[in-house]
């Protein structure tokens, strides 16, 4: 395996369980509402502990090269910032959300709030907080799955 490879593995594991850790402790304050009203702390200790276990898994696939083997330097530039560090931009933002009492309208109204006017900036700094780092987020799996079906690729004709 490469090292660059091997190396962004380590840091999307260690990433992935640092926002597990995260998720759960932010978790431990949701009954209090300490950051927010309780349903809007649910989200973000949910994001944070999914979001987490995304990182962890392409870590871990990355580590595995007989099931992921990415030879492009720019590929696996494109999975560290799409996998490690967009996810905490990310969090960022879902952590900024309850303080400020902004979340997507169907969180908003679980939460019996009222939404967010759809000008306010607020709502847009979230929106944007989360799509673009979802955006690379998705590019970086796609990345991933490539490699993983080019490899499986090259593993079958190796046989033959």
């Amino acid at each position: 395996m490469a090292d660059l490879q091997a190396t962004i593995a380590h840091e999307s594991v260690v990433s992935g369980l640092a926002a597990m850790v995260a998720g759960m402790a932010y978790g431990t304050q949701v009954h209090d509402e300490t950051f927010g009203p309780a349903i809007l702390m649910l989200y973000v200790h949910s994001q944070l502990m999914v979001c987490g276990l995304h990182q962890l898994a392409g870590g871990i696939l990355l580590f595995l090269p007989g099931l992921c083997s990415i030879k492009s330097t720019t590929a696996l530039q494109v999975i560290r910032v799409g996998n490690v560090y967009a996810n905490w931009v990310m969090f960022a933002f879902d952590i900024y959300g309850p303080l400020v009492g902004v979340s997507w309208d169907r969180v908003m109204k679980e939460a019996g709030l009222q939404p967010i006017p759809k000008d306010d900036p607020r709502l847009f700094a979230f929106t944007m907080g989360h799509y673009l780092p979802a955006t690379l987020l998705l590019v970086s799996w796609i990345v991933l799955l490539y490699g993983s079906v080019s490899t499986k690729r090259s593993s079958v004709k190796k046989q033959n």
